[in-house]
């Protein structure tokens, strides 16, 4: 899966020990980044663009339709973190 980042408003980088990394989709990826770095255990989050055409898609371009993209965040968090949706959804 290719993953396009927006560096733009992104926490920053941790090389942590005992962390996994997973991408989340939920449409807009604002909302959803805030979510997730309101809930315990998250290290990182980043947002940006997954699975489309375009090489280094910028939101304009996604915005179009026609890129094939989707708005991701990615998600670097200790093992374990309690990332179930009901975790995610109170925190949102």
């Amino acid at each position: 899966m290719a993953f396009a980042v927006q560096d733009h408003n992104s926490a920053p980088s941790s090389n942590i020990q005992g962390t996994q990394v997973a991408l989340f989709g939920g449409g807009c990826f604002w909302g959803l980044e805030l979510a997730f770095q309101r809930v315990s255990g998250v290290t990182r989050t980043r947002v940006g663009y997954a699975n489309g055409k375009t090489q280094n898609p910028t939101y304009k371009d996604v915005k179009t339709g026609n890129t094939g993209h989707v708005e991701v965040v990615e998600v670097k968090f200790r093992t374990p973190a309690l990332l179930r949706p009901s975790t995610i959804w109170i925190a949102h």
